[in-house]
């Protein structure tokens, strides 16, 4: 039914139940009475969260009126309500009068406000079910996608964003110079200092990406930065959708016996070809690296809303010991599908980039993945990367906080080896010299800084990034 520019849906089975007329009553009358009471009221209800159909019609044209900045009462009220058969059948003016007067000698209670929500949640969660439940029952129904509309459809039932809060350029230097003692929260490396230095802290609520071409050490920057953020104390998750989690753990291993110098070759741990004393020195290790508060989601997070599970119940498990999830890490984006793929991979990424940056938000957590990069690279003269090279999506630059590529010369100089005998070949030596090991960290975009250019090392036999 669509009373002025709002329309209110009509009551359902579950209103009958799960509603407190009593309260809602409340509520109009606090508004009749004070008009000014409407902001109080409205951070916390809308129209549709009174499961009476008539209650909801004149909530949304008060809430219509003193926004506008005009009086309600009974008497102003009553006209605009004169074609509404059960505002007739209510008592019309009397009616609202009667509201007005019942709260009269009564100091606004938000209970009333809490318990009309309350219910309003509940009624949702219950219609949000019964979708989901005749989904479930249709035979040859898609599983994946009952599980993500059930996840989508509960989160939205309960969660409701914060309202937005009004700052004058007064309030805004205050809030400024209250935050100067303020500790400020981020994850920070202290290993991967190329990253460390270009982009500072990542904050709560930030999207980052690590890109770059196969063989330019993408992975081994990401679990070398992700076990420096682990010592630093911030619980990690990392969401691995190209490798299992034994493939990982042995890159943290050997990541790990490189910083404490005692390198074991990557591959001798991939081949399990390690000599007695590198086990017993893996032995000894173990409870180091146990300590670390670093989670492996294994590949069966394929789509955002999986990620999004995965993200909320690892939060849980850690509020339970009042502790933090600081940073959420994805490799890579281009294997993370949206709920409803569209075979797409453009469109695919372009909404897998959206959801990721409403997550970080949402989360209050720190989001960094990996991204390829476009084989446009392998046809230039010089290969360093840009912008532009970022595979599937300019969606990419537009929600990410910062966008890191990775660079290393030396991968590309190997495979332009001449002749030993050819008169290039002194330069190359001369070259491969220059070179060896230095990985670039090229920051192409920075939100919250500068762009610029680090020089790092990434030791490729142990697959560490430093």
């Amino acid at each position: 039914m669509t009373t002025g520019r709002f329309t209110v849906r009509e009551s359902k089975p579950a209103d009958l139940v799960l509603s407190n007329p009593e309260a809602e009553k409340k509520v109009l009358g606090f508004l009749l009475h004070e008009n000014s009471a409407l902001d109080l009221v409205a951070d916390r209800l809308d129209e549709r969260d009174f499961a009476d159909p008539l209650h909801a019609r004149i909530f949304a044209v008060m809430a219509r009126e003193i926004g506008d900045r005009r009086r309600v009462n009974p008497v102003l009220l009553a006209p605009m309500f004169k074609d509404d058969d059960d505002f007739i059948d209510a008592g019309g003016r009397v009616f609202l009068e009667a509201l007005a007067q019942d709260v009269m000698f009564e100091v606004y209670d938000p209970a009333y406000a809490e318990r009309v929500r309350d219910l309003a949640v509940q009624r949702r969660l219950v219609d949000s079910l019964r979708n989901v439940i005749e989904g479930a029952s249709t035979p040859g129904a898609d599983l994946q996608l009952i599980v993500a509309d059930a996840d989508t459809a509960l989160t939205a039932a309960i969660e409701r964003r914060d309202p937005g809060v009004l700052y004058d350029a007064g309030d805004m230097v205050d809030e400024v110079i209250a935050g100067f003692d303020r500790v400020v929260t981020g994850v920070k490396s202290g290993v991967v200092s190329g990253i460390d230095l270009l982009i500072g802290a990542i904050r709560p609520g930030w999207l980052g990406y690590i890109a770059g071409r196969p063989g330019m050490g993408k992975t081994a920057a990401l679990i070398s930065y992700l076990r420096g953020c682990a010592a630093q104390g911030h619980h990690v998750l990392l969401a691995s959708l190209e490798m299992d989690w034994s493939t990982v753990s042995l890159r943290l291993l050997s990541d790990y016996c490189y910083a404490i110098g005692q390198p074991i070759l990557f591959d001798r741990l991939l081949q399990n070809e390690l000599q007695p004393h590198q086990q017993r020195q893996i032995r000894d290790i173990r409870n180091e690296v146990a300590k670390l508060p670093l989670t492996i989601v294994d590949k069966k997070v394929h789509t955002i809303s999986q990620l999004r599970r995965a993200i909320r119940r690892q939060k849980r498990r850690l509020e339970v010991h009042d502790k933090k999830l600081s940073l959420v890490a994805v490799d890579y984006i281009q294997l993370l599908k949206p709920d409803r793929s569209r075979d797409d991979e453009f469109q695919d990424v372009t909404q897998v980039s959206r959801a990721l940056a409403e997550m970080a938000g949402d989360e209050d957590v720190a989001i960094l993945c990996l991204s390829q990069l476009s084989r446009a690279v392998e046809q230039r003269q010089d290969k360093r990367p840009m912008m532009s090279d970022l595979r599937s999506s300019g969606q990419l630059e537009q929600d990410a906080d910062f966008i890191v590529m990775l660079y290393a010369e030396e991968y590309y100089l190997k495979k332009a080896q001449p002749a030993s005998d050819s008169e290039q070949f002194g330069k190359w030596e001369a070259d491969m010299a220059r070179y060896k090991d230095v990985l670039e960290f090229i920051c192409v975009k920075h939100r919250h800084g500068a762009e610029g250019v680090i020089h790092g090392r990434f030791f490729r036999p142990y697959q560490a990034v430093r």
